[in-house]
């Protein structure tokens, strides 16, 4: 999964917005996780308050008579904690608010005091907790995160301080965010491997949804029995093959095509699951009339290869997925052996 991480400025002026949240999380993508390091949302609580009293010093120094403008009304700012509750609760569902353990917080103190490390001075005040802090938590995520990780902050220290990470990336706001997201590709091994984790559950809902886990029809669907290929006994044929659940899926020969917003990969892929095939038999019926009878048999004791292309979003969550050649329902022999050349796999990508 895609995770971002919200810095203190990654929202204008380093004040709190649910507003342009809910855009970052829009740009995002349903599969991103969002991530908000506790220290930021304090850093947000204590703007918000400073902000407020000084609008509060504003308007007490304003010398308009109310004759000529009436007197602004001012609420009075509550304390930083409340305003630190108030933030929290208005998080959208799913944001997540990343709590750093004792030897993080150790950590981040050490550095400001030792100006090591995000320790730096401001104004001869040391300062560099917080972006420590932040850092520990691009970190943890690093270390866990399927996909990129992308952290949103003005802040060049802190940016060159997490492309440490080989998986992290920064941007700046919702237009950099989708610029990040497109220059991380996962690992071809990665990718093979979720997939094989998630096709199963992908193609077995798209069942539900639409009565069919992959498509046939425009390739078509062949036979073969151990190592040959081979028609069904008699006057005999499959007229329609249907997969209605899928229990395994195994990828080959994945590769990764990225070009701007398009993510596509070619594999092949062997399928272990509920197949059935409607067999039609031909027969003669009187002198010179063939007619025909249709079957359904049962074929979960033997498996599908099939080449596809999937489709991905900017996440990395599966798009689509579509089959690119002929299938082959390959009748397992009981009685020949599993050697290299029984489980060599038979789908070609169709020219």
């Amino acid at each position: 999964m895609t995770v971002i991480i919200l810095d203190t400025n990654s929202m204008s002026r380093g004040q709190y917005s649910r507003s342009a949240l809910d855009s970052l999380i829009s740009a995002a993508g349903r599969a991103a996780s969002v991530v908000i390091p506790e220290v930021v949302i304090w850093e947000w609580a204590e703007h918000a308050h400073s902000a407020h009293v000084a609008l509060e010093e504003a308007v007490r120094s304003n010398r308009v008579d109310d004759v000529v403008i009436r007197r602004t009304i001012v609420e009075p700012v509550p304390p930083i904690d409340e305003l630190v509750r108030r933030i929290e609760v208005s998080l959208p569902a799913g944001v997540q608010v990343w709590r750093p353990d004792s030897q993080a917080w150790r950590l981040a103190l050490r550095e400001q005091i030792l100006q090591m490390g995000s320790g730096e001075t401001k104004n001869n005040v040391k300062t560099g907790a917080s972006d420590a802090v932040v850092l520990a938590c691009v970190e943890s995520e690093s270390a866990v995160a399927e996909d990129v990780v992308v952290i949103l902050t003005g802040d060049k220290r802190l940016q060159r301080s997490a492309a440490r990470f080989g998986n992290v990336r920064h941007a700046t706001g919702a237009g950099g965010l989708l610029a990040a997201l497109r220059t991380f590709t996962p690992a071809t091994d990665d990718l093979a491997v979720r997939l094989m984790e998630q096709l199963p559950e992908y193609l077995n809902e798209r069942f539900g949804d639409h009565a069919e886990t992959l498509s046939f029809h425009e390739h078509g669907v062949i036979i073969e029995v151990g190592t040959d290929r081979t028609a069904l006994k008699g006057k005999a044929e499959l007229a329609e093959l249907m997969i209605t659940q899928i229990d395994i899926a195994e990828i080959g020969d994945l590769r990764v095509e990225v070009d701007g917003n398009e993510r596509v990969g070619l594999a092949e892929l062997r399928v272990f699951g509920n197949i059935l095939g409607d067999i039609v038999t031909f027969h003669e019926v009187a002198p010179g009339v063939v007619g025909a009878s249709r079957e359904t048999v049962d074929f979960s004791s033997d498996f599908v290869d099939v080449t596809i292309a999937v489709r991905w979003d900017q996440t990395w969550r599966i798009d689509a997925v579509l089959t690119t050649g002929e299938a082959v329902l390959v009748l397992v022999d009981p009685s020949f052996e599993e050697d290299e050349e029984a489980l060599r796999f038979r789908a070609e990508v169709k020219a």
